[in-house]
């Protein structure tokens, strides 16, 4: 069971936000936790640690809906060939629709998408997958 330094939770839902954060320190495989409340923000985070030349978070939990800057725009807007190799991004989503399937598979994320609520069997998942280069 392999620790990872990172992780970076996109999502505008306190409660969802609470209880992730929840889940994720629970399997005591996580050092850090960032929580970002928005597309625009995790956008800035991910900027400032790449100027600073700091490590990307080893997992991406980014959730569709959020009322300004979604999921789309983050993966319209973010370079996410920049994440190969050093972060694996998973979409969050409390409802699933064939567009938002169709439009994770173009971006490669078909088989990252959780549905929430997600349970800490489905994130110690996460955690034992991920395909990672420390």
């Amino acid at each position: 069971m392999e620790e990872i330094d990172c992780a970076l939770l996109i999502d505008d839902d306190s409660l969802h936000q609470f209880i992730s954060k929840k889940f994720l320190l629970k399997t005591g495989r996580i050092k850090n936790i960032i929580i970002c409340n928005d597309a625009k923000e995790a956008i800035d985070v991910l900027s400032n640690l790449e100027a600073e030349n700091k490590s990307l978070p080893d997992l991406i939990l980014l959730d569709i809906n959020m009322p300004v800057y979604d999921a789309w725009y983050f993966l319209d807007n973010y370079n996410i060939q920049k994440l190969k190799g050093k972060s694996e991004l998973f979409i969050l989503t409390s409802s699933p629709s064939i567009e938002a399937f169709t439009r994770a598979l173009n971006y490669g994320l078909l088989n990252h998408y959780i549905l929430k609520p997600f349970t800490q069997d489905q994130i110690i998942n996460v955690l034992d997958n991920l395909k990672i280069k420390k």
